[in-house]
């Protein structure tokens, strides 16, 4: 069976894990989001360096390709502002090879609503953004694209929509429904 790869993206508090908890919970599929490979490649190397970017990448490859050897599909999370065509192009290019299909979402919210939401009790358990000081500063100095930046990707704005409801539509959006035993087929 080919691999699914959901790849979700977009500004931190945006619900990316959220979401893609949820997402997981209605379609069976497996979840690799960014914090996961993030937090344990930081027990070891310090974040930010160059050593640490080579190896978060690397991990994250060997993970999606063994999830495509054995067809397990997966939701992948990512912060925005790495998020191009160039940077999608080699996650495209490894899961197709496999005969994998990939698809991303774009997330949006409203800055005050990424504002409010960032001091949420589900962010202190990762190294997250988790004040409201710090986000602001982040968003002024990276900026919020209203248009997703990989073309082609499913955009989504929540500011005012719950994560199930969202998860919905998404699996709507690219024919994902769930079978009797967890697991997805393709409409």
């Amino acid at each position: 069976m080919a691999m699914d790869l959901l790849v979700i993206y977009g500004p931190p508090a945006t619900g990316k894990l959220t979401v893609a908890t949820e997402f997981c919970r209605i379609t069976g599929f497996k979840l690799l989001d960014n914090h996961s490979v993030n937090d344990l490649v930081e027990r070891i190397v310090p974040f930010g360096t160059n050593d640490f970017s080579e190896l978060v990448i690397d991990i994250r490859k060997m993970l999606i390709s063994k999830a495509a050897d054995t067809g397990t599909s997966l939701v992948f999370t990512s912060i925005w502002k790495d998020a191009n065509y160039e940077s999608a192009q080699p996650l495209r290019e490894l899961v197709e090879s496999k005969g994998g299909n990939v698809h991303f979402v774009y997330l949006k919210a409203k800055r005050e609503e990424l504002l409010r939401r960032v001091d949420g009790d589900s962010r202190k358990q990762f190294g997250k953004i988790k004040d409201g000081q710090t986000l602001s500063g982040y968003l002024d100095r990276h900026g919020v694209p209203d248009t997703a930046p990989i073309p082609g990707s499913f955009v989504i704005d929540n500011t005012d929509t719950s994560a199930a409801t969202v998860a919905g539509q998404i699996a709507e959006h690219f024919g994902f429904q769930r079978t009797g035993k967890g697991k997805l087929a393709s409409k």
